[in-house]
């Protein structure tokens, strides 16, 4: 085997540039199968963007791209799609407004905005099934647009397993959740990244609640690398106040946490692998 053959995900020098404006600059990863990461930064410093590339959904202006061990190239962009859950409404709530929900959960079989027409009875049943679980089931049939945040953000998350994905790219995933969505997500997430097979990477910019769930760390300041490593590592007082300019400090918090009690409805973990 290779040194690029053992990365699932390999990034090097990866820039990307509308205009004279770069969004992305310099980024080299380096993403073993089965490994999670938590990708930190503030609001605008490139995280979607980099997740939109990773994706298969932007091409990158500058770097090398492998994905799956092979150049990711508009030959192959569509088959890596189909590998690839993204769930990001800040990229999707662009580019969907009057798309039946079904539709856009069927969509991600394909890689594509839209649905093909090679949708099978056992398609629809999947799709049905998903947006069930996730408690859509009485509005599969309506337009994107006519969901709250929340329920648009399931929509998105049912599309992302549509397809049982190796790679499982997750931007701001509980954003308009509510408390107890977020909870059951939250817990789906913990026992899908017990699979070895599968690889996460999960946006946030606030990472109380899941940075231990995330052996490893990307920070992102101003579309530039700032660090990677180790997570326990990299959120110490004195990487971070590098990371913010300004001196901060750690506290350890005991939270009050609210989570779905055993008797209400959960995800089947079966339909999302």
């Amino acid at each position: 085997m290779t040194i690029q053959e053992s990365y699932i995900i390999e990034a090097n020098n990866l820039g990307f540039q509308v205009g004279q404006q770069k969004l992305l600059s310099g980024i080299h990863l380096h993403i073993r199968k089965g490994e999670h990461w938590l990708v930190y930064g503030m609001n605008g410093c490139g995280k979607t963007t980099l997740l939109s590339i990773l994706a298969g959904f932007r091409q990158q202006t500058q770097g090398e791209l492998r994905v799956f061990g092979k150049p990711f190239r508009n030959e192959n962009v569509l088959q890596n799609r189909k590998r690839i859950g993204w769930v990001s409404s800040s990229f999707f709530d662009a580019r969907y407004h009057h798309e039946r929900v079904k539709d856009i959960v069927l969509s991600g079989k394909f890689g594509t905005y839209g649905i093909d027409w090679d949708v099978t009875d056992e398609d629809q049943n999947r799709a049905s099934a998903l947006l069930t679980a996730l408690g859509l089931e009485e509005k599969q049939h309506l337009s994107y647009d006519r969901l709250s945040k929340g329920q648009r953000q399931n929509v998105l998350i049912a599309r992302a397993f549509m397809s049982k994905p190796e790679i499982l790219l997750l931007d701001e995933p509980c954003s308009g959740l509510d408390v107890l969505a977020k909870a059951r997500f939250m817990e789906l997430l913990q026992k899908l990244m017990q699979q070895k097979e599968l690889t996460v990477l999960f946006v946030s910019h606030e990472v109380n609640d899941v940075k231990h769930l995330f052996p490893n760390t990307v920070m992102l300041r101003n579309g530039r690398l700032f660090a990677q490593g180790k997570t326990e590592e990299l959120f110490q007082a004195e990487k971070l106040s590098g990371f913010f300019q300004q001196k901060v400090q750690i506290e350890r918090v005991t939270e009050t946490r609210i989570a779905p009690a055993d008797e209400q409805r959960k995800l089947g973990l079966a339909l999302f692998v």
